[in-house]
């Protein structure tokens, strides 16, 4: 999804104005978002919660986000009536573990887990949560059994002592120069 020079207006109590479910190579550059039309409060119709884009991950893992050069009006979320957990412009969430365990082997790409027999729809990516690794992650490109191949090889190979977590996540994303303005009473 590439998204360039738009102007986005939100209106009657909008979660956002782009949502991404994940998906590779997302940008969204040079664009604008504000509320329609934010004069009265009481009124939902000319506004937002304050979401100019969110990240998720319910198809997937999002992969190569560049967030540039984009501009917010005034924006965040009514100060009455209105869900008061939301307003954060940018937002990355949802990204849940779909299965967590133990290691039975390693080569630099291949991992042979124990207790696993499936495959998960859309790209998961294998994370070294404890023992020998830790803090790696791999996107996940085939499914053998018990055995996962990855994308690229480990820099150092898990073994029998490590826990590993097969999850959608957010890989290789970069916000850069945006300008971020909220209003008065919700800025602290």
């Amino acid at each position: 999804m590439r998204r360039t020079n738009c102007r986005f207006r939100l209106t009657n109590d909008a979660e956002m104005a782009l949502d991404s479910w994940g998906g590779n190579n997302i940008s969204l550059t040079n664009s604008v978002c504000q509320d329609y039309n934010n004069s009265n409060p009481a009124d939902s119709t000319g506004w937002g919660k304050g979401r100019f884009y969110a990240g998720r991950g319910n198809f997937g893992s999002a992969r190569g986000t560049y967030v540039g050069n984009n501009t917010s009006i005034d924006l965040a979320v009514r100060p009455i009536g209105a869900d008061q957990n939301s307003g954060e412009q940018f937002l990355w969430e949802g990204y849940f573990t779909d299965w967590t365990g133990a290691i039975v082997s390693s080569t630099a790409t291949t991992t042979t887990l124990s207790g696993f027999s499936g495959s998960f729809a859309g790209s998961h990516y294998a994370i070294i949560t404890r023992g020998t690794g830790v803090g790696q992650s791999r996107r996940v490109i085939a499914y053998n059994g018990p055995t996962i191949t990855l994308e690229g090889a480990w820099n150092v190979p898990p073994d029998n002592t490590s826990i590993i977590a097969l999850s959608n996540t957010n890989d290789r994303a970069v916000m850069y120069a945006n300008n971020l303005d909220g209003k008065a009473y919700s800025v602290t």
